[in-house]
């Protein structure tokens, strides 16, 4: 579990209520990861959604056309989140994310995550939402990167 003051000053849970934040805290768990360490590959079952604490993260994809692979982003700012995934119907990550230096992550259970935004329909809308502007962001990102491949 991690604590409310861990979470509070996260872009993610901006102006969410403090009684509120005590109730997502309970799903979320600090996760120490080492340079190097995979924390979830493309195609894999997402069980988990993420928000970097410190460190630095690369999201890349396997191409099929190419022997090598294609760096999707780098999550190397505090409160930059991945692993989105976990709320959508298919619920497998899109991409594989690997540490590149030592991390700190904070690390929320898909399934109680899930819950918790279908049980208090008023924050998980924001959270929701939240996660749309993520998803709207690296599509763009990934547009602009495609062109230039």
């Amino acid at each position: 579990m991690v604590s409310v003051k861990d979470i509070s000053n996260l872009s993610m849970f901006e102006g969410i209520p403090e009684e509120k934040l005590a109730l997502i805290a309970e799903i979320g768990e600090e996760v120490k990861v080492k340079a190097g360490e995979v924390i979830f590959c493309e195609g894999c079952s997402a069980d988990k959604f993420y928000i970097l604490l410190e460190g630095n993260i690369s999201l890349w994809m396997k191409l099929t056309s190419r022997p090598e692979n294609l760096v999707l982003g780098i999550i190397n700012k505090r409160g930059q989140s991945f692993g989105w995934s976990v709320v959508v119907s298919a619920n497998h990550y899109t991409a594989t994310a690997e540490c590149k230096e030592d991390s700190r992550l904070l690390a929320f259970n898909g399934k109680s995550l899930i819950d918790y935004m279908k049980k208090d329909t008023e924050v998980g809308f924001v959270l929701a939402m939240r996660m749309v502007e993520i998803v709207s962001s690296r599509l763009r990102y990934y547009r602009v990167l495609l062109k230039t491949f």
